[in-house]
């Protein structure tokens, strides 16, 4: 049983989540519609059973009672049954559309849960393995509440899985989470099923809705809206990105989630607060008047105050320990002491190792993105820097300038961008072939100080991600949507999220090549066995297959699971991150944040709807991954 303690006032508290009748929170006046789409779909899998025996799902709630009055706290008990060959998977408590109070995997649920004085309306749910869903309403009075759990639920381990605080208590309650269901073990559906976007969608709000919260019909998870037009009062209506340098896989998230790093379309760069544990937005650090601006960077991987901004050719660490007073960047390295000249055109970052010890970048003297053939790598504990020019192939040594040799590699270019993970090698992406023989496949990597440089080939094109020794693309290769390699020996790779190549593309069977597009990041430290994470994007707004405009993790240790968290609502948009769904993964695998334009529901620069769609604003949501 997987269970989240809760540590407050009253030791074991446990505390549902719950809006008594007749009191009313914004989420729930932005949800209005949420009602009717869930009662809808679930309508239509009760008319569906008979017809196929993967439809049917019985709830049997044994206690409470409904209609029941009750004193807290309250007891629930139930089953759930399915003709689904492959059985029920998990079991949940909800208190209302937006706050999921408890979840089990199996097939019975039995815990008791504190709720304060009023009406409530919860339902139990369930979910099969066939990717069905059901739920059993219910309306229970609680007359009283009493702060003790019964000494024989204590001593049992059916305690309820509590969220947050109390509506009626003023005490902010922390919630722990000693579960199983998150990373790397997540627990949201693993079908093939193909799930169109819902209609009506979750209503996130238009213009403004920070901190609203609701779910998609088809997924359980919760999602947030982290930003809106009303971010930045000194400059309203901006659309709103994540991600850096519309990568998917650079460090955006500080290390203990309650961080993330937000752009607008202007260039401004600043840290956002979170609150991980209450799901939600904080505000801008240090406050909005003015909003502190820390410029294009990533956070570390040791310190979840530390911050690195990259910019004009040099690296400073901004220090966020102290929350009340804006920080003065301190230097760590000016890469013109690296051998490169005094004009920085162009950047992109390639970040930090996971010791917060060697700081890499790429950078063009000549132009903007594609022209650039500077790629530098700072070893901060031995105070030297290495230069690799990609147009001529040699690697230099600094503060001495000694000229370490020429790169294995005979392959001359200019740089796409750039990565690095550990502490040992760096990903080089081409942009273009400088040198005269064919070279197929757009991508490198550099052990950082030396002259090795190898060629990412066979199969590697499509967008990536790099662990600290392993790389990880999806090159639409039939029957695996991934494939994974080591650095030091690329030509050997293995399959990622494989498929059955006997059955795909047959009807209910997923696509025999990724039909998506993705900007995937890998979680933790170097031992890269981890799951990763990415937002998709369709060739189009209709969805025909399985996992199109998703939020989806796989699995990277050969067990080959994929699983679905959400929709990205994403639609075309001229902005890029927005028509690309660029996101982050959280450093601890928690939270995904993406840009989306909501199908253009969260209006115009202008502040109105009137603007067409391809114009809207774009804001950034964050999804639970559990």
């Amino acid at each position: 049983m997987r269970k989240l303690h809760v540590s407050m006032f009253v030791p074991l508290l446990l505390i549902f989540v719950g809006v008594p009748e007749g009191k009313i929170t914004p989420s729930d006046v932005m949800s209005g519609d949420w009602d009717h789409m869930l009662q809808t779909r679930i309508d239509s899998l009760r008319s569906n059973i008979g017809e196929s025996d993967e439809s049917q799902i019985a709830v049997d709630v044994s206690t409470p009672r409904e209609g029941s009055s009750l004193s807290g706290p309250i007891h629930f008990k139930a089953t759930a049954a399915t003709v689904c060959s492959e059985g029920i998977t998990m079991m949940a408590i909800s208190s209302s559309q937006q706050h999921l109070a408890y979840v089990i995997r199996g097939n019975s649920l039995d815990t008791w849960v504190k709720l304060d004085p009023g009406i409530y309306n919860p339902t139990v749910q369930a979910w099969d393995r066939c990717g069905n869903f059901a739920q059993t309403p219910l309306t229970i009075t609680v007359t009283s509440s009493d702060s003790k759990i019964p000494q024989t639920a204590l001593n049992s381990s059916s305690i309820s899985a509590a969220t947050v605080q109390s509506s009626t208590t003023a005490t902010t309650s922390t919630t722990t989470s000693t579960t199983t269901c998150g990373p790397p073990n997540y627990c949201s559906r693993t079908d093939t099923q193909v799930v169109p976007y819902p209609s009506p969608p979750p209503n996130f709000g238009g213009l403004q809705g920070i901190n609203t919260v609701a779910k998609d019909p088809n997924f359980t998870n919760s999602v947030l809206r982290f930003t809106d037009a009303t971010l930045q009062p000194n400059f309203p209506n901006r659309s709103y990105n994540t991600g850096l340098g519309g990568s998917g896989d650079k460090a955006v998230w500080n290390s203990d989630s309650t961080i993330l790093l937000v752009s607008d379309t202007y260039g401004r760069y600043f840290p956002v607060k979170f609150d991980p544990v209450n799901f939600r937005q904080l505000g801008p650090l240090y406050g909005r008047y003015p909003i502190f601006v820390s410029g294009p960077g990533v956070f570390s991987h040791v310190n979840p105050n530390h911050f690195y901004e990259f910019y004009n050719g040099k690296v400073r660490l901004l220090d966020y320990t102290n929350r009340t007073i804006p920080p003065t960047g301190k230097l760590i390295y000016d890469f013109r002491n690296c051998g490169i000249p005094a004009q920085v055109i162009w950047q992109s970052t390639a970040g930090v190792d996971t010791t917060d010890t060697t700081f890499g970048a790429a950078y063009s003297t000549t132009g903007t993105q594609g022209t650039g053939v500077h790629v530098v790598a700072y070893n901060s504990s031995l105070k030297t820097c290495s230069h690799l020019n990609t147009s001529t192939g040699i690697v230099t040594s600094w503060p001495s300038g000694k000229v370490i040799g020429t790169v294995s590699s005979s392959d001359r270019f200019t740089v796409h961008n750039v990565v690095l993970k550990g502490g040992l090698w760096m990903v080089v992406t081409r942009e273009v072939l400088l040198s005269s023989t064919p070279s197929p496949g757009p991508a490198y990597a550099w052990q950082m100080g030396t002259r090795m440089l190898n060629h990412l080939v066979p199969q590697s094109t499509g967008h990536w991600a790099a662990g600290c020794g392993r790389w990880v693309n999806s090159p639409g290769k039939v029957g695996a949507y991934y494939v994974a390699r080591h650095y030091e020996d690329p030509s050997l790779y293995s399959e990622l999220w494989t498929v059955p190549r006997s059955t795909c593309n047959t009807t209910g069977a997923p696509s025999c090549t990724a039909p998506f597009d993705s900007h995937p990041a890998m979680y933790g430290g170097c031992a890269d066995d981890t799951p990763l994470c990415t937002s998709t994007v369709a060739p189009s707004p209709r969805i025909s297959w399985p996992y199109q405009n998703e939020i989806v993790c796989f699995s990277s240790d050969g067990s080959n699971k994929a699983w679905r968290f959400a929709h990205t609502y994403s639609y075309p948009s001229n902005n890029f991150s927005a028509a690309w769904s660029i996101g982050a993964l959280s450093q601890d695998g928690r939270f995904y944040a993406w840009t989306t334009n909501n199908g253009g529901a969260f209006g115009c620069t202008n502040g109105t709807m009137n603007c067409t769609l391809l114009n809207r604003r774009a804001d950034v949501l964050i999804v639970k991954l559990r």
